[in-house]
């Protein structure tokens, strides 16, 4: 989920049928991130994440690493700090930014609007793995 919806049909579906639940944040910060996805409210995948520690059930998140936009420094230990603190939080899986799916995009006749991003350099992904790693029990590469 990119935890944009938490409401009684999403705990439902939290309570009775996920196991596990993964949560892909795409930004720290309201402004970055409303840019990035259209969603004005990021505290939703704060407030399903803690719903989801509060039932004892596990979940990791997933966090895109966008050169130049979400793999700063700053942005990378305020991720630890929001987060790290969820003791049913198992992982966090750093998913490299790529430009996969922009024939998808083209397909549909939308502007894909980060094709000029390249791609994350293997220093940057593994600073960025470093970096988490002091807030998180495992950090996985993706």
């Amino acid at each position: 989920t990119n935890g944009a919806v938490f409401n009684s049909d999403v705990r439902r579906l939290l309570d009775d049928y996920a196991d596990l639940v993964m949560i892909d944040i795409k930004h720290t910060d309201g402004k970055g991130y409303k840019n990035l996805t259209t969603v004005k409210d990021l505290n939703t995948a704060m407030k399903l994440a803690s719903y989801r520690q509060e039932s004892g059930k596990p979940f990791w998140l997933r966090y895109v690493l966008i050169p130049g936009i979400t793999g700063n420094h700053d942005q990378l230990h305020k991720l630890g700090e929001e987060w790290g603190h969820f003791s049913m939080l198992e992982k966090i899986e750093i998913q490299p930014y790529h430009q996969l799916g922009v024939h998808k995009w083209e397909a549909l006749g939308w502007e894909y609007k980060m094709k000029d991003i390249r791609q994350n350099t293997t220093e940057e992904i593994e600073y960025s793995a470093q970096i988490l790693s002091n807030y998180f029990k495992e950090v996985k590469i993706n």
